[in-house]
C-alpha cells in the first residue's frame, strides 16, 4: 500500500510539469511588464498582471497594489511557430473578468522572443492593436 502511494505521488508530480513533454521555456510565471494600445503605453498599469503556463493549463493572475492579494482565472494555451493561442473556453467557470486584458479567445503573434522575455501582439475584441511585453520572473 506505502509503495501505491509512493508510485502514485511521483507519477501526479511528474505529470504536472511534463504531461508527456517539456513545453520549454514557457513553463513557469512571467510578468506583464508593459501594455501598450495602438502604440500607446497605458500609463496607469503598475505591472500587476501575472501569466503562469504549465502543460496546457494558462493562468492569469492580477494582484492588488499591495502585492497581499490576488484574482485569478484559467484557460488553455497552445503554441504553433510565433502564434499564441489563450483561451477561455468554459466561461461559467470564469471567476474573474479579464475582459481589459483578454478575450474569450486571444491569438497573439509572437513580435520578439527571447529565453526570459516575450513581446505579444494581438487585435483584441475592440479591433484595437494589443501589445504586451512579458519577462519570466519564475521558471
Amino acid at each position: 500500500t506505502q509503495l501505491f502511494g509512493m508510485v502514485l505521488l511521483v507519477t501526479l508530480a511528474a505529470g504536472c510539469t511534463h504531461n508527456n513533454g517539456d513545453i520549454g521555456s514557457w513553463f513557469g510565471t512571467w510578468n506583464v511588464e508593459r501594455i501598450e494600445i495602438d502604440g500607446v503605453a497605458q500609463a496607469d498599469y503598475q505591472g500587476q498582471y501575472f501569466f503562469q503556463f504549465q502543460s496546457t493549463v494558462f493562468c492569469v493572475r492580477k494582484v492588488d497594489e499591495q502585492r497581499t492579494d490576488y484574482l485569478e482565472n484559467y484557460g488553455r494555451w497552445s503554441e504553433d511557430g510565433d502564434v499564441l493561442t489563450i483561451a477561455f473556453p468554459d466561461a461559467s467557470v470564469a471567476y474573474v473578468d479579464f475582459s481589459a486584458l483578454l478575450d474569450a479567445d486571444n491569438r497573439f503573434t509572437m513580435v520578439e522572443r527571447g529565453n526570459r522575455s516575450v513581446v505579444l501582439t494581438r487585435t483584441d475584441g475592440k479591433g484595437r492593436l494589443q501589445r504586451l511585453t512579458l519577462k519570466k520572473i519564475v521558471p
